[in-house]
């Protein structure tokens, strides 16, 4: 309702409104649009390890998963996303991994210092475990903050600025994973970023089909 009472306003008045006033709207619109994105993230915060023990689980190649997550994070032209080839060899559930790959790329990309970077998606293929990796060329995270940016509402970058999102993305994450029995930890020394996404196999009657793994 905000976000629309600040384009009404400009359409109704934009021929008299200064551009320091349209400016203040943007401004607005932009933290209507955070307070939106703020309350959605605490619902699925809140809602992890709800989900009915009846609704279909869907699986799906890992490459295809992540490239369907980086179609819904949309990085600007200037990033370069590459995938690792052994990820079409791993089938998974979508949910939810999907949503862990979106916000580990959303927040790469929002955190980068730069207008442009690369994005590396790997696979380590273990006896129990699969270890994805989120790995980004952006400023780094110093040793102290490693942990608690996977607290609630944690930003390193200011959010008034527009481009800090909501520091909702990592702490969701790592309790997706961890509902799951996985874990989310992260290694920067300098700058880039590498995040370790810790998801155990599950093996099921028939889970192996013409030498592909479902986890």
């Amino acid at each position: 309702l905000t976000e629309e009472a600040a384009s009404w306003i400009e359409e109704d008045a934009g021929n008299v409104l200064g551009g320091e006033v349209k400016g203040h709207l943007e401004r607005l619109r932009q933290q209507a649009r955070r307070m939106e994105k703020l309350l959605d993230d605490m619902l699925a915060y809140s809602t992890v390890g709800m989900r009915p023990d009846a609704e279909p689980v869907e699986r799906l190649d890992a490459a295809s998963l992540v490239k369907q997550a980086i179609e819904l994070v949309s990085p600007p032209d200037g990033f370069a996303i590459r995938l690792d080839d052994r990820l079409s060899r791993v089938t998974v559930e979508r949910m939810p991994l999907q949503q862990i790959f979106f916000n580990l790329i959303q927040n790469a990309v929002q955190h980068h210092d730069r207008g442009q970077g690369v994005i590396e998606i790997g696979l380590i293929d273990g006896a129990e475990e699969l270890v994805f990796t989120v790995t980004d060329d952006g400023p780094g995270i110093p040793d102290e903050f490693h942990e608690t940016i996977f607290d609630m509402f944690q930003s390193l970058k200011p959010r008034m600025s527009g481009g800090g999102g909501t520091g909702m993305g990592l702490a969701l994450a790592r309790k997706l994973a961890q509902s799951h029995n996985g874990a989310i930890t992260v290694d920067s020394a300098g700058r880039g970023a590498c995040f370790r996404v810790r998801w155990p196999k599950i093996w099921e009657t028939g889970a192996i089909e013409d030498g592909i793994r479902y986890a």
